[in-house]
C-alpha cells in the first residue's frame, strides 16, 4: 500500500506520445521525481503483446531516480502502449512501430576461410552478430534523436549470412588488417551482392584467434604483445565495408536477456586465454563496451564520417556501456591516439559554425556526470542525418540527381556546378587520418557557393575538403 506521503512523478526523456519507432530494439530513458519511497523502490513497465523476457530494466537509481528499459519490439508493425508504474503513480506512452524499409541497406556476413565449414560455433557467432547489430542500430537511432530530434538509423537487409572466402585460415592469420580489408572487400564486390550499389557490408572474420599460451609463456601481458598474438584480427571501416574480428565474442551476448548482464560483467579477463581490448579496464564488461563501441565507430566510417577528437568518432567509443546502464561513476580511461592539431579561431560568418571540442579531462568528466558520454559530435550528426543509408526521405532524390562540386583556390571558394542538390556541410580533414580540423553547416536551403573565411594554401599538402549535399552526396576535394 502506498504511503500518503508519496508524491512521485514519472518522466520519460526520449519518447513522445505516438512517436514512430523504426528499429527493433528500443531504449527508453526516464527518471522519477521524488523517488524516495517508504514502500516501493521498483519501476515497472507493462506492455501488451510483449513478453516479459523481451523487457529489460536497469531498475531505478537510488542516487537520482533515473531508470532505463530495453525493449525488443519484434519483427512486425504494431502500435504499443507502454505503462510505467512506480508506487501508486503511473504514466502511459504510446508508440507506432514500423520496422525500417529502405532502398539502402547494410548486409552482415560471417566470413569463413576456404578450409572452414559451418558448425555450431559459426551458428553461435551468427546469432551474436544479429543481436549486437540490432543494439548498434538502436544506438544510432537514439544518438541521432538526441542530436537532431529524429530516429535516423540504418536497415539490416537480412540476418547474418555466411560468406566463403578464397583465403585459407593461414592466409588470414598471416595478413594485417589493411590487407584483409582489401582482400575481403574485393571478394564481396565480385560476389552476387557486390553488384548492388545500395548495399554496404559488415563482415566478421570467423577464424580470428588469440594465442594466449604464447602470451603466457612470454610473461609479457602488455597490450602490444596481446595485439601481436591476436591473429586474423581487424577493426576497420571505409567505403562500403566494415571488417571486424570475432575474437572478442567470448564476452558478447547471444540472447537479448543477456545484454545488460554483459555490460555489467566484472569478471576479470584471463589473459592466458582471452584477449583484452577494454582500454585497461581488464573486465569482460570493459571488453564488451570497448569492442561494441569500436564497431559503432567503424560503421561511422562507411557512412562517410571522419575522425573527431571526442565522441564516438574520436576517443569516446569506449563508453557505450553508459548508453544502456546507469553507470555514473566517472572514469578517466587512457585516451586513444588521435593526432592533435592546433585549433585556430575562424571569424564568425553568416553560417552556423560547429563549436570547438572542449578541453580534455574536465570536459570528459562533465560529459560523464551529465550524460552517457557516448555521442556524435555536431558535424557527424549533420552528415548522418543527411545520409541516404539513414535518411529514407532523400533516397529517391539521391539516386536521381548528380552533385558536381569544385574548389577554386584562386577565390578560396567551393562551388556547386550541378542543379538540384545544394551544400549542407563542409569539413576540412587531415589527409593522414581524416581528423576533422574545422567544419561549416549551411542552413540556407539554396546555398551553392561558400568562400572560406581564411586562405587554405598552407593546408594543401596535409588536408582535404569533405563536402556533403542536402541530398546525401559525399565528395572529397583536394585543396
Amino acid at each position: 500500500m502506498a504511503s500518503f506521503l508519496c508524491r512521485h512523478q514519472i518522466n520519460i526523456l526520449n519518447l513522445k506520445e505516438d512517436e514512430v519507432v523504426n528499429h527493433q530494439i528500443l531504449l527508453i530513458k526516464g527518471y522519477v521525481e521524488s523517488y524516495e519511497c517508504l514502500t516501493n523502490s521498483v519501476i515497472n513497465l507493462r506492455v501488451l503483446n510483449i513478453a516479459n523476457d523481451k523487457i529489460l530494466t536497469t531498475g531505478i537509481s537510488q542516487t537520482n531516480g533515473q531508470f532505463k528499459f530495453l525493449v525488443d519490439l519484434g519483427l512486425n508493425d504494431c502500435a504499443f502502449s507502454f505503462k510505467f508504474i512506480y508506487c501508486s503513480t503511473s504514466v502511459t506512452k504510446s508508440i507506432q512501430y514500423h520496422p525500417i524499409r529502405s532502398e539502402f541497406k547494410v548486409l552482415p556476413f560471417l566470413v569463413l576461410a576456404q578450409d572452414e565449414s559451418v558448425d555450431e560455433q559459426t551458428e553461435l557467432k551468427q546469432s551474436i552478430v544479429d543481436l549486437n547489430l540490432l543494439l548498434v542500430q538502436c544506438v544510432y537511432a537514439d544518438k541521432l534523436r538526441d542530436a537532431v530530434e529524429a530516429r535516423y538509423t540504418f536497415e539490416l537487409l537480412e540476418q547474418c549470412k555466411i560468406f566463403h572466402s578464397q583465403l585459407s585460415r593461414e592466409e588470414i592469420w598471416n595478413s594485417n588488417e589493411n590487407d584483409l580489408w582489401q582482400s575481403i572487400a574485393q571478394e564481396l564486390l565480385n560476389s552476387e551482392w557486390g553488384k548492388n550499389k545500395c548495399i554496404k557490408f559488415i563482415a566478421f572474420i570467423n577464424c580470428s584467434k588469440y594465442e594466449g599460451l604464447e602470451v603466457e609463456k612470454s610473461g609479457n601481458f602488455s597490450y602490444a604483445n596481446i595485439k601481436k598474438h591476436t591473429r586474423g584480427h581487424a577493426a576497420l571501416g571505409g567505403g562500403g565495408l566494415v571488417l571486424f574480428g570475432s575474437e572478442y565474442f567470448y564476452c558478447w551476448p547471444r540472447y537479448f536477456h543477456q545484454v545488460l548482464k554483459c555490460f555489467q560483467n566484472q569478471q576479470p579477463v584471463n589473459l592466458c586465454k582471452q584477449p583484452d581490448e577494454s582500454n585497461y579496464r581488464k573486465t569482460w564488461a570493459g571488453v564488451y563496451a570497448s569492442t561494441l563501441g569500436a564497431l559503432c565507430h567503424e560503421l561511422g566510417h562507411i557512412f562517410d564520417l571522419g575522425h573527431t577528437q571526442n565522441g564516438i568518432m574520436g576517443t569516446g567509443f569506449d563508453f557505450i556501456n553508459r548508453v544502456f546502464t546507469l553507470n555514473t561513476a566517472t572514469e578517466h580511461l587512457p585516451e586513444r591516439i588521435v593526432v592533435r592539431e592546433e585549433q585556430k579561431e575562424v571569424p564568425t560568418t553568416r553560417l552556423t559554425r560547429l563549436k570547438k571540442p572542449a578541453n580534455g579531462f574536465l570536459d570528459n568528466y562533465r560529459q560523464q556526470k551529465e550524460n552517457d558520454s557516448f555521442y556524435f559530435t555536431v558535424s557527424c550528426a549533420i552528415i548522418l542525418a543527411h545520409h541516404p543509408w539513414l535518411r529514407k526521405d532523400i533516397q529517391r532524390d539521391f539516386l536521381n540527381s548528380e552533385f558536381q562540386v569544385n574548389y577554386y583556390a584562386h577565390t578560396n571558394t567551393v562551388k556547386v556546378q550541378s542543379t538540384g542538390p545544394v551544400l549542407k556541410c563542409i569539413e576540412i580533414r587531415c589527409r593522414a587520418n581524416s581528423l576533422v580540423k574545422e567544419w561549416y553547416e549551411f542552413k540556407d536551403s539554396a546555398t551553392l557557393t561558400f568562400t572560406f573565411p581564411r586562405r587554405l594554401n598552407g593546408l594543401r599538402a596535409t588536408h582535404y575538403i569533405f563536402v556533403m549535399s542536402d541530398k546525401g552526396h559525399a565528395k572529397r576535394i583536394d585543396i
